[in-house]
């Protein structure tokens, strides 16, 4: 494939993900990228027997963790320095980035045994060892999504009301249902995406996404970036986090969380 497989950010489409916590980006990747990856995601979706610490997650996708390790398009998308300097443009003051994690994720739908759920209401943030919020979570289509296979919905401008606590680890207890003022903020439209398309969210903005009640799965690429100056906070939060052997107050200088090429020409 020639020339980069993500393109930069618009300045109207930084402007809209500053003001409202998320952006709709049409064509992020090339579509020949997303599709290229379509088959290889899907079995390794399938492949998996990952469990999240909480049944809740897995009750509403299923996970497979490092695409990018196997899948050479998932790196060429992730760790590209297009990436990089998108992600730089919307964290504002950070000129560097690191990745958080890379998942593929499946929402099953009617066709498979164990149909996925909706997704709960929630911020990204909450869920992670970090001293500060500054993140953003990337969301690229593999196929054809529309509303009806669950694709993203979000509460436009609740990034700007801080860290609003965990939810999606209990029954019952999304963000609208712990803070009901949320209703009175707008719920984004929803969404029809094409392979290549993607959202970006803030690691603030409360987002979710109903059941998959069509018959296709709905296979995503995703991303999360950080500050590279975030600190760990000490969180005991997972096994992949306690092997990494981080240092309390430090970085997190690991390879599981590589930095991202500082281009930013």
């Amino acid at each position: 494939m020639v020339g980069p497989v993500m393109r930069d950010l618009t300045d109207a489409e930084v402007r809209s993900f500053l003001e409202r916590g998320w952006v709709f980006t049409p064509g992020l990747i090339r579509a020949e990228a997303a599709t290229g990856m379509r088959d290889a995601a899907e079995e390794m979706l399938r492949g998996t027997d990952y469990k999240s610490v909480t049944s809740y997650v897995d009750d509403a996708f299923r996970a497979a963790h490092h695409p990018e390790r196997t899948i050479p398009l998932a790196h060429d998308v992730v760790l590209s320095p297009v990436t990089g300097r998108n992600c730089a443009r919307l964290l504002r003051g950070n000129p560097r980035v690191r990745m958080l994690q890379s998942t593929l994720l499946a929402k099953w739908g009617a066709a498979d045994d164990g149909q996925h759920g909706p997704t709960p209401y929630h911020q990204d943030f909450p869920g992670h060892a970090l001293d500060r919020s500054e993140m953003l979570t990337i969301w690229i289509a593999l196929n054809d999504i529309t509303p009806d296979m669950g694709s993203l919905r979000f509460c436009e401008g609740s990034h700007r009301f801080g860290a609003l606590g965990r939810s999606f680890v209990r029954a019952g207890d999304d963000a609208f249902s712990q803070h009901p003022w949320l209703k009175d903020l707008p719920l984004s439209p929803p969404l029809t995406l094409r392979p290549g398309d993607a959202t970006i969210h803030h690691g603030l903005t409360i987002h979710g996404a109903p059941r998959n009640t069509t018959h296709d799965p709905r296979i995503v690429l995703q991303a999360l970036y950080v500050d590279a100056a975030a600190l760990y906070n000490g969180a005991r939060l997972n096994k992949r986090w306690d092997a990494a052997g981080l240092k309390l107050h430090e970085t997190l200088d690991n390879p599981e969380f590589p930095l991202l090429p500082a281009d930013l020409v």
